[in-house]
């Protein structure tokens, strides 16, 4: 039986811009994993051109001590937010609508 994902398509403007750099970094760091395994994301994360697409983590269960509190704080919101409507990934994407259960920030 094929293992089937269900995804949260969310908009990029549900983090903020400092948040939105951190995940960027995240996938940058990912990328490099796959070249060199002594790399490692904080979280399970692939970037793409408009966004990136994340493993919805049972909130704190992904933390790790070099994870900045601010993010945590957002991330563990979503990742709950995702958990409630039965999803396993988000997609976050810039082209997507928001929807009214999570906070949006202007950038």
């Amino acid at each position: 039986m094929p293992e089937i994902r269900t995804v949260l398509v969310l908009s990029t403007t549900h983090v903020t811009p400092f948040v939105a750099n951190w995940l960027n970094a995240q996938g940058e760091i990912a990328a490099a994993h796959h070249r060199s395994p002594r790399t490692m994301p904080d979280l399970h994360i692939a970037a793409h051109t408009a966004g990136w697409t994340i493993y919805a983590h049972e909130p704190g269960e992904w933390i790790k001590p070099s994870t900045p509190h601010g993010v945590i704080e957002m991330l563990d919101r979503i990742f709950a937010y995702a958990r409630e409507q039965g999803v396993d990934l988000i997609n976050f994407d810039r082209d997507a609508g928001f929807i009214d259960d999570l906070p949006a920030y202007e950038w």
